[in-house]
Parts: C-alpha cells; structure tokens; sequence
C-alpha cells in the first residue's frame, strides 16, 4: 500500500469575484498543469486535501477521497467547490490542492474502481485527524465527531499548558 504525494497545485481565483474558477476551462487548464508533471495522475484514485496557504503557512480545510472516480471527476464535484470558496470567500491567501495518489504493485497509478479500497478510507480517516489536529474549523463533517472530543491530555485536542513529563515523552515519540 504506497501512495505519493503531490503538489501543491495552485487552484485559480476567478478574476471577478475572487473565488475559485470552476468553469470547464479553469478546469483542464488545472488538470493539464497536474498531468504535466506526472502523466495520468489526474485519471488516477487516493486523497485530496484542499488547503490555504497565506504568509508561508498552509492551513488545510478538507480532505476528500477519489476511488470510485478519478481525481478530475472528484475534485471540482459541485458541493466540493461550495467548501472551498466558502473559505476562500472568508480568508486571504492561495487555495492549494494536495494530491496523493495511489500505486500500484508495479509502480504506475491506481486507477479507480467500483469496489472500496480499505487503504484509501484508512488514509483518508488518517489525514482528516491530522488535519484536525492543524484545524479545528476542518470542514469535514462525516465521521470527525470522535476525532474532535477525543482528547488525550497534552497530546490530542489537549488544552494549552504544560502536559507533563509523560505527555511530552510521548509527543517526541510520535514527532507531534
């Protein structure tokens, strides 16, 4: 189970009202910028993290998963584009688009298929958690009721302060 990741690929504002261009040709100018660095990529399955970067940050916002469909068809569906402007519409900086594709045993891209792939959902479950971590304000909603209340003291969701000698032990460990 591999996946690399690219990006970021810079999502292009519309002139006239700031938001994200979602018209079919800010479309395949997007997706042709993406598969001249890694031919297919657009066409091929894993996650996605829409992010904002501003003042040599990154702040990511949503993560979404693509294995029934490509990429292409995933990223830029209707409701996915109501998300990101309705932060771009709220905060200055860049929208940004990670990519992380999945591959195959013998190296090329997963394409993808009617049938859930385990590892796709376990990375997605995997990097809304970090990105909660990043971003209480993350937009995701489905299944982050739990990463939100869980907390363990001076490591997950803990409050400012000092956590102790044991939770600063464990957050070295986990490079937290």
């Amino acid at each position: 189970m591999e996946f690399y990741v690219y990006g970021p690929f810079i999502m292009k504002r519309n002139p006239a009202s700031g938001l994200i261009a979602h018209d079919n040709d800010s479309k395949q100018v997007f997706w042709e910028r993406v598969d001249e660095g890694e031919e297919g990529l657009s066409n091929s399955c894993g996650c996605y993290l829409f992010a904002m970067s501003a003042s040599g940050s990154k702040k990511p916002w949503y993560v979404g998963k693509a294995e029934k469909q490509s990429f292409r068809s995933e990223c830029f569906q209707p409701h996915k584009i109501n998300y990101y402007n309705d932060i771009v519409g709220k905060f200055k900086g860049t929208p940004i688009l990670f990519l992380i594709s999945k591959i195959t045993g013998n190296g090329s891209f997963m394409k993808p298929s009617i049938n859930s792939n385990g590892p796709i959902s376990a990375l997605e479950n995997m990097m809304i958690g970090m990105s909660i971590a990043k971003n209480k304000d993350l937009l995701n909603l489905k299944g982050t009721k739990m990463m939100r209340e869980l907390v363990v003291h001076g490591v997950i969701n803990a409050n400012p302060g000092n956590p102790g000698v044991a939770s600063s032990e464990l957050r070295k460990i986990l490079g937290l």
